[in-house]
């Protein structure tokens, strides 16, 4: 039985077992898995197995050589997982020029190999010596006149990207190309075949070369842009910034991301990009099945094409209602829920465990659109499982994320968060991609802020992420309410243009340890040039301090359950009834009840209050 055979029982593609067989399936749902491992116990299949049966003359040996770069490597690691799943072994070859290149390819034939896989970008004869050995070319642009190139096709890419566009509702489309070669204008190609099978007339049809257009004039012209690179995509959102026309919002982005080493600062632009290893499992599956005259696969599996971020390729939305825009950390949380609390050495059973995403950023932006407000925000996940879950997460729940930057730099933060049975909390933190969220992703935001009612941000001790994003606020007119965290300083030089500065007791004795009343330590903040000081007291409610008021707010009596996000769902309530024109002390009200309500369920998200339940709740309680 090969891996084929099990694709085939699975009713799945030999790369997805494949992916599975070797736990390199993060991208794969949890149904699928368990499925395919299902069968593959039923059917106790070994890839060891084929060792007893190879075919007669076969060495079971794959020559492969392979030129530098990451992308190159990622396709090696695909290769060689296939060739493992199959019972190949491998021999690698790297070389860096044409002529180590025939002496390993010379070495490889002489010592018997069953094929030959070429990987690179570019092409070479000496690939073809030994026409008597199979062999594959590995590469990104095919050639579909050549049956020994395996790889995805620009013009498909573009295709794919121009139809993603227009099942969006995209009518004025053009495509942006960096230049007049080979590969553009197979890029072009395949816009052009789209939007001609879509009726539109070849007026339509607008290509232009970056380089030689004013691209001024085309974009007043067009709702989106099919680009050919990465390049090409961040020359015409410069332009488009310049012209203060917002993207995505107002002009959707799509390029195809042909450096995968390249980081984007932030998501307004959507990228397709190809799943190097999973084109290396098809490239090697090709070879075999010639090797071993089988059915070879006759095309490239569509998922190879990935699009992300496609909630940024929608046709423009109405950008005059007002938004909120929250900064600030997403992880992953674990709720473990304990009957007793824990000393030193202890080792406790926990009554229930739950995993679902949060953070202060996360719970703040979802709490906002909960009560029907349009919510962006701008935080930083790690391109891993929970990072993808967390991006689901938001966009399920109406946040915009065309603000998320993804990094491969450090995983997404996660929380152990212990729920004792009297609402308490213990957490344990970690930051991850969230530490890396800075002052030039605000910059790179900016857009959002134009026509932002309200900005949240936590001050975690970033003094820079935070400086700029009240400085880029207030350049947009947006209010700022700024949550205290990590600062052990009272001294900085934002706090004159911060209009809500909300420290909960523990954060305000940091910054200004001592007995003094509360009144007296936010005078210090009015001082400094806040505007409104509010101090959350937990169950004790809230105190407000501003030129006006001096005065406390009770909490609702409810018994609380966790007391995970409440203070997240404040915040969110706060700005949102601010931003309809609430006064501070009725906003504060509708802030409190919501807050309380939140810790009689567990976990923040679910947590988080609609408008219609705080409204109906305060409506019966005659607050």
């Amino acid at each position: 039985m090969t891996i084929r055979d099990i694709a085939r029982i699975a009713k799945v593609s030999p790369a997805t077992v494949s992916k599975i067989y070797n736990k390199k399936d993060e991208n794969i749902s949890p149904e699928t898995r368990n499925h395919v491992l299902q069968v593959i116990k039923e059917c106790n299949y070994s890839p060891y197995s084929r060792f007893k049966a190879a075919p007669k003359g076969t060495s079971l040996m794959i020559g492969i050589v392979l030129t530098s770069g990451e992308r190159q490597q990622q396709k090696l690691c695909g290769i060689l997982d296939t060739l493992h799943i199959e019972g190949y072994n491998a021999i690698v070859c790297s070389c860096c020029d044409k002529e180590e290149e025939q002496k390993k390819i010379s070495l490889l034939s002489a010592n018997g190999v069953d094929g030959i896989i070429w990987i690179g970008e570019e092409t070479d004869e000496t690939v073809r010596m030994s026409e008597h050995i199979p062999y594959i070319i590995v590469k990104n642009d095919s050639d579909e006149n050549e049956p020994e190139h395996f790889g995805v096709k620009f013009s498909e890419m573009a295709y794919f990207a121009t139809n993603e566009l227009i099942n969006r509702c995209h009518k004025k489309i053009m495509c942006l190309l960096p230049d007049r070669s080979v590969q553009s204008e197979h890029f072009r190609e395949g816009y052009m075949k789209r939007m001609m099978e879509s009726g539109y007339n070849e007026k339509s049809h607008n290509c232009y070369v970056a380089d030689e257009e004013d691209l001024s004039i085309q974009m007043s012209q067009h709702t989106a842009i099919v680009c050919f690179e990465n390049r090409t995509a961040q020359k015409a959102a410069e332009c488009a910034n310049s012209l203060n026309v917002l993207v995505p919002k107002e002009l959707s982005i799509v390029c195809v991301n042909n450096n995968e080493k390249e980081e984007t600062v932030n998501n307004e632009v959507s990228t397709i990009g190809i799943d190097s290893v999973v084109l290396g499992q098809y490239a090697a599956f090709s070879l075999i099945a010639r090797i071993e005259n089988r059915e070879s696969e006759k095309s490239i599996p569509s998922f190879i094409r990935k699009l992300n971020h496609n909630n940024t390729i929608d046709v423009s939305n109405d950008t005059s209602d007002k938004r909120i825009v929250v900064v600030g950390c997403t992880n992953m949380d674990t709720y473990y829920t304990i009957s007793d609390t824990l000393r030193h050495g202890d080792q406790v059973v926990a009554d229930s465990c739950m995993k679902m995403p949060g953070g202060k950023g996360l719970n703040q932006a979802i709490g906002v659109a909960r009560l029907g407000i349009s919510t962006h925000i701008i935080s930083c996940l790690g391109k891993d499982y929970e990072g993808g879950m967390i991006f689901d997460c938001l966009r399920k729940n109406n946040v915009d994320v065309s603000g998320i930057f993804f990094t491969k730099q450090q995983k997404t933060g996660s929380c152990q968060i212990l729920n004792y049975l009297d609402g308490e909390t213990v957490i344990i933190g970690y930051n991850g991609a969230s530490d890396l969220l800075g002052a030039k992703h605000i910059v790179a935001n900016e857009n959002l802020f134009k026509n932002a009612g309200y900005c949240i941000v936590q001050d975690a001790g970033e003094e820079d992420l935070v400086e700029q994003t009240v400085r880029t606020a207030h350049q947009f007119g947006c209010k700022v309410l700024l949550r205290a965290g990590k600062r052990t300083s009272a001294e900085t030089t934002f706090f004159q243009d911060v209009d809500i500065f909300m420290p909960n007791r523990k954060s305000l004795e940091r910054l200004l340890p001592g007995s003094e009343s509360y009144e007296k330590k936010a005078q210090y903040f009015l001082d400094k040039g806040v505007k409104q000081v509010i101090i959350t007291l937990g169950h004790k409610g809230c105190y407000l301090k501003d030129q006006e008021h001096s005065c406390f707010f009770p909490a609702i009596d409810v018994k609380p359950i966790d007391t995970t996000g409440a203070a997240d769902e404040f915040s969110a309530t706060l700005c949102a009834y601010l931003l309809e024109g609430s006064d501070i002390t009725e906003a504060i009200k509708y802030a409190t009840v919501a807050a309380g309500l939140s810790t009689s369920r567990c976990g923040a998200v679910p947590s988080m209050v609609d408008r219609e339940t705080l409204e109906l709740y305060m409506s019966k309680q005659g607050i």
